[in-house]
């Protein structure tokens, strides 16, 4: 049914001038000539009498004249986070449940037996690692999903470190294949490929990264944002008990870093007291995750060091063994240790961690040693045979070739 002009009229009477001024410029002026000279009309009447373009700005019943209604509430896009955050927890204890099901030792007689051709002893903490953080994400999931629900002032930055910190763990995850991924038999096929592995962690690295940034710049821009979650306080408002959570969890070694990284941005950021106490403790955090990382780092060289320096003892005790046995058996010490073979038919092991083992044959005895970390010989890291561990080497000369009594190694 068509409008009147009458009708019309009465509906252009209720238009604010600036929704005026839009249909006269898009009225068809041949089609509908009349409709025309009513806007134009009207127009011209409320610019001789302005009190009628306010009296329609503030008549409840205009139907033009009302300001356009604010975006508020849990809505538009944001239905795709609540969808997201509600979905979260779910997947994460799917995930936890398949990673519970594989044989843990199994697992550890694949990847960490150096005669596997699957050995990647690295796969073991990394398979521990994901394990924790789908646990960590699991909870923070919930938070994020409550925090949603309630409204909760703080949410925009949450959820915007939230995304920052997942494209940060993509990256970790693309460095850490990228340098630490091996070749893997072809037997896997393209599942345990390296250029697979690595593609992969690429392609997530990518999509994460974009998607955060499609978030984040939501989150600061929506006006939906704004209007939903208000940011009421101010720099006299006190923090509350969830960002002091978040950063005494930093405070755990190692897993803590990620929340250490949360609280530096979230005390950076903040209007409110208390954000100089956030960054702190997460600068605390990740200090004692580097001290330990650092602790760690230097008691494993040393046991490295001593675990090679305890092989190259052995090594040395069996071959003093052995040439103690050859001059029983040809009444003179060997001109070298080549000459072993003679005596046996298994192979002698004449090297050890640090290079070939140094043999010299002097007056009545013999002298025999490592070279050492430096591998170099006659220096003060060279390693001599332990003479507690051997006995009855009568001709055995130490450091400085001074000769053992003879009761050394009766006692």
């Amino acid at each position: 049914m068509t409008e009147s002009n009458d009708d019309f009229k009465s509906k252009v009477e209720t238009y604010g001038i600036d929704s005026l001024y839009e249909i006269l410029g898009n009225i068809n002026k041949e089609k509908y000539p009349e409709r025309y000279e009513i806007v134009k009309n009207e127009i011209a009447r409320r610019k001789e009498n302005p009190e009628i373009e306010i009296n329609i700005r503030n008549d409840p019943n205009s139907e033009y004249g009302k300001p356009r209604k604010e975006l508020k509430g849990i809505g538009g896009w944001l239905i795709l986070p609540l969808i997201g955050f509600a979905v979260s927890p779910v997947l994460c204890v799917y995930y936890l449940f398949q990673l519970n099901q594989i044989d843990f030792n199994k697992l550890q007689s694949v990847f960490e037996n150096p005669s596997s051709a699957y050995y990647f002893p690295k796969f073991i903490p990394y398979f521990i690692f994901l394990f924790i953080l789908l646990v960590i994400f699991f909870f923070v999931s919930i938070w994020g999903l409550i925090a949603l629900l309630r409204k909760r002032k703080y949410f925009p930055r949450f959820v915007s470190i939230f995304y920052i910190c997942c494209s940060i763990l993509a990256l970790i995850n693309f460095i850490f294949w990228l340098f630490y991924c091996p070749d893997f038999p072809e037997s896997t096929g393209n599942l345990l490929s390296r250029d697979s592995i690595i593609s992969k962690a690429v392609i997530s690295f990518i999509s994460v990264s974009i998607g955060s940034i499609i978030w984040v710049s939501y989150f600061s821009r929506s006006e939906r944002v704004a209007n939903t979650f208000i940011e009421k306080s101010g720099p006299n408002d006190k923090l509350g008990f969830f960002p002091y959570l978040v950063a005494f969890l930093s405070l755990i070694p190692f897993l803590g870093l990620i929340f250490a990284l949360i609280s530096i941005i979230w005390g950076r950021t903040t209007k409110q007291r208390g954000g100089q106490r956030l960054v702190f403790i997460g600068l605390i955090g990740i200090i004692i995750t580097m001290s330990l990382c650092l602790y760690a780092g230097i008691l494993r060289i040393h046991n490295f060091k001593t675990k090679r320096i305890g092989n190259t003892q052995k090594v040395l005790v069996e071959l003093v063994n052995e040439v103690e046995r050859y001059k029983t058996i040809f009444g003179v010490y060997p001109d070298s240790l080549a000459q072993l073979d003679r005596i046996t038919d298994r192979i002698v092991n004449l090297s050890d961690d640090f290079g070939r083992i140094n043999y010299s044959k002097i007056d009545s005895g013999y002298t025999i040693f490592s070279s050492g970390v430096d591998k170099i010989p006659n220096t003060k890291d060279d390693i001599y045979p332990n003479i507690a561990l051997v006995k009855g080497a009568y001709g055995l000369r130490l450091k400085g070739f001074n000769p053992i009594k003879e009761e050394v190694f009766q006692k």
